[in-house]
């Protein structure tokens, strides 16, 4: 409301959940906006993401071909749908390899509670008598509290447990092992989204829906450990 009573010409938005409302009052007074990084599916509004679900059926994908079997995955738990569809990605990537998805695997925590919730979520994932031997962080939030309870349980990565990452922060180099991460093209998705709202400003252009692709920057997290030599002695047998 304060953007708008100083006349700006248009809006680049990462909305939050329940933020339809306004966005369809911006719509009936013919304000441009632009969503970036996430969108509502029962709005056909200009937007600019990436393909939530592909890159992570990738990560998976990953994991799985490097030898990993019980992969787990922690999310939190939230009505957008970019993270929706990481939670879908992971789950048909089990699938396709024909790997169970258990119940049990799949954490979604709070993120108002986030610090003392994946305590819990590793925990119960690292206690189990077959535990999990990788695990998938859906953000770089998520991971970073991850990465730093695993240090405290002195878990060794990638030796007992791989690690893949959705996103890229600077703290991953402060963990010991080098991290396998998804990089996503945030300057890209900023460049298009001015582009996309510079063409729509003055008149109303066609609806445009950009994806664009992520990078999996991989490293020594997801590609040793119990996983990795699983593989091998498998390769070796047969």
């Amino acid at each position: 409301n304060v953007l708008l009573s100083r006349q700006v010409d248009g809006f680049i938005i990462a909305p939050p959940e329940d933020f339809e409302k306004p966005l369809l009052s911006l719509r009936e007074e013919d304000v441009p906006f632009v969503l970036i990084d996430r969108y509502f599916r029962q709005l056909d509004v200009n937007s600019v993401t990436v393909d939530n679900y592909r890159t992570s059926f990738n990560a998976v994908k990953h994991l799985v071909d490097n030898g990993f079997t019980r992969i787990g995955f922690i999310n939190y738990t939230t009505r957008l749908i970019h993270l929706n569809e990481r939670t879908r990605g992971y789950r048909e990537a089990l699938e396709a390899a024909g790997l169970p998805f258990r119940p049990e695997d799949l954490k979604l925590i709070s993120e108002a509670r986030l610090e003392q919730e994946i305590k819990g979520a590793m925990d119960a994932m690292l206690s189990q008598p077959d535990q999990v031997d990788a695990i998938f962080f859906s953000s770089s939030n998520v991971a970073i509290e991850g990465l730093s309870y695993l240090r405290k349980r002195k878990v060794p990565v990638p030796e007992d447990l791989g690690v893949v990452c959705f996103d890229e922060t600077k703290a991953y180099d402060l963990f010991p092992c080098p991290i396998t991460y998804i990089r996503q093209p945030l300057a890209e998705m900023g460049q298009a989204a001015v582009r996309l709202l510079l063409r729509n400003i003055g008149y109303r252009a066609a609806v445009e829906h950009i994806v664009l692709e992520t990078e999996m920057i991989v490293k020594d997290s997801s590609l040793a450990g119990a996983g990795g030599h699983r593989k091998k002695e498998n390769d070796e047998t047969g």
